[in-house]
């Protein structure tokens, strides 16, 4: 029969070698079936890193996410509030729950998207705790965020 876009039959390729017909056909479709599972894990890695060209897998962070903490002195209600420093957002603790690090081994600061697409910038204070300390489009904004983080947000 017909495999792989050629025939194969008892007078054919597998003849012409000494192999049966039946062997050579089944070799092919093999062939085939590795090919098609080659397709499929292909398939697998485009659509679990976002896929679509977008570039190659990214490795995930596999440390302990620091604990939020609201730091007083981005706190307008707290006495040590610094007029200079970013103030706290109110959603600022929901945003960190879905924050991505800047780096995959050894994160510095976390990022994070609010409902409202805005970016923040959580700090990591190096005690196992991190905090906002910027906002897109306030102040300072936000300044030196990785490829990787912008990648991991789907901004890249």
């Amino acid at each position: 029969g017909s495999v792989g876009g050629g025939f194969i039959s008892a007078s054919g390729i597998g003849a012409a070698i000494g192999v049966p017909a039946a062997v050579a056909s089944a070799g092919l479709v093999t062939a085939g079936a590795g090919n098609f599972t080659a397709g499929l894990q292909g398939l697998g890695q485009a659509l679990s890193t976002g896929g679509g060209g977008r570039g190659t897998h990214l490795d995930r962070f596999n440390g302990k996410k620091p604990e939020y903490q609201i730091n007083p002195a981005h706190d307008p209600r707290s006495p040590l509030f610094n007029p200079r420093k970013t103030p706290l957002p109110d959603d600022a603790e929901a945003v960190f729950r879905n924050a991505v690090p800047d780096h995959p081994v050894n994160p510095k600061n976390w990022y994070g998207v609010n409902t409202k697409g805005k970016l923040y910038r959580f700090a990591n204070s190096n005690d196992g705790k991190a905090h906002v300390n910027g906002i897109e489009g306030v102040g300072d904004g936000i300044r030196n965020i990785t490829d990787y983080a912008l990648r991991r947000l789907g901004r890249k």
